[in-house]
C-alpha cells in the first residue's frame, strides 16, 4: 500500500481507498464547535501543523491546494500525520488529515469536515473524497501470492 508519488515505470496500481481530507482542530479551539465545512479561510492567519515536502509530498501537496488563498502560519513540519495529531492535541496548531485518521483516537482532536472534502473540483477524480491509497506491485515479477491478491482486488 502506498501514496503517490510512486514509480510508474516500475509499479502496476490500483486505487483501493478514497477518503476525504478533513481539519483535525484542538477540542477548545473556537473552531471544534462550527457547525459547518471548514473553508481555507477558517485557516487564515492560524497556526497550522504542516507536512514536510520532501518527506511528506502527498500531505503537503494536499494541504498546500486546500490551503492555497488563505494565509496560514505555518509552525511547524512533520513526516507523519499521527505526529500532526499530536501537535494538535497540545495545542501548538491546526492540521489536515485523512479522514481515517480519526481511528487513531488521539485525546484532545476533533476532525471537522472541509468544503468539498478538502479536494479541488478541476484536479481530483473525486473532489468530495481527494485521499487516495493504493495497492502497488511489481511490474515485473508478481509472486503466486500477490497475483492471487490482484485477482480478488482486481475483480472487485
Amino acid at each position: 500500500m502506498a501514496r503517490p508519488p510512486f514509480d510508474t515505470e516500475l509499479l502496476s496500481s490500483k486505487v483501493v481507498l478514497r477518503e476525504p481530507l478533513m481539519a483535525v482542530v484542538p477540542t477548545d479551539h473556537p473552531l471544534a464547535s462550527s457547525d459547518r465545512a471548514l473553508t481555507p479561510q477558517d485557516f487564515e492567519g492560524q497556526p497550522v501543523i504542516g507536512y514536510d515536502p520532501q518527506q511528506s509530498r502527498y500531505f503537503h501537496e494536499l494541504s498546500v491546494r486546500f490551503l492555497a488563498n488563505a494565509h496560514p502560519r505555518i509552525e511547524q513540519r512533520v513526516h507523519r500525520v499521527l505526529t500532526a495529531m499530536l501537535l494538535v492535541a497540545a495545542d501548538r496548531g491546526l492540521a489536515l488529515a485523512p479522514a481515517s485518521a480519526s481511528s487513531l483516537a488521539v485525546p484532545g482532536v476533533v476532525f471537522k469536515t472541509l468544503v468539498h472534502g478538502g479536494g479541488d473540483t478541476a484536479l481530483d477524480a473525486d473532489p468530495e473524497r481527494p485521499v487516495e491509497l493504493y495497492a502497488v506491485w511489481s511490474r515485473e515479477s508478481v509472486s503466486p501470492v500477490v497475483r492471487r491478491v490482484l485477482d480478488v482486488m482486481l475483480t472487485v
